[in-house]
């Protein structure tokens, strides 16, 4: 048996039943990798999802971004047609062995996240000293 509720359907102006879609995807997100100077910059979007719902992990060279949005509900009342769904978003990049994940540091800002994974330190680009004499 299907739940429903009866919802005015604007193109007929009658009433029909319609399922209220409470289902979540499943999403990979979008991810821009630009690499500067001193670091390799990620930038992921994952719109509704707030620093609560995510999660950044590193583990052995994997990076595992994971986050889910919510659906923005009114208090006391229940909705009678729904198109937007929550979305769970996973995306795994593996790390180069010329980046330092002890150092990343993760800055998220209207659903979209920014990780800067610094280079490490014996590969950056450096000025080498001449000695005179």
């Amino acid at each position: 048996m299907t739940q429903g509720t009866d919802v005015l359907s604007p193109e007929r102006g009658t009433v029909e039943s319609q399922e209220v879609n409470r289902v979540t995807a499943v999403c990979t997100p979008a991810v821009d990798i630009v690499e500067r100077r001193d670091d390799v910059l990620l930038t992921v979007d994952l719109p509704g999802v707030d620093d609560g719902a995510l999660e950044v992990n590193v583990e052995n060279g994997i990076l595992t971004i994971a986050g889910q949005s919510r659906l923005e509900s009114v208090q006391g009342f229940e909705p009678v047609y729904r198109e937007h769904v929550a979305v769970a978003y996973r995306r795994v990049l593996r790390l180069s062995d010329r980046l330092n994940p002890a150092g990343i540091t993760a800055h998220l800002r209207q659903g979209v996240l920014r990780l800067a994974v610094p280079k490490r330190e014996e590969i950056k680009a450096r000025r080498v000293p001449i000695s005179a004499g």
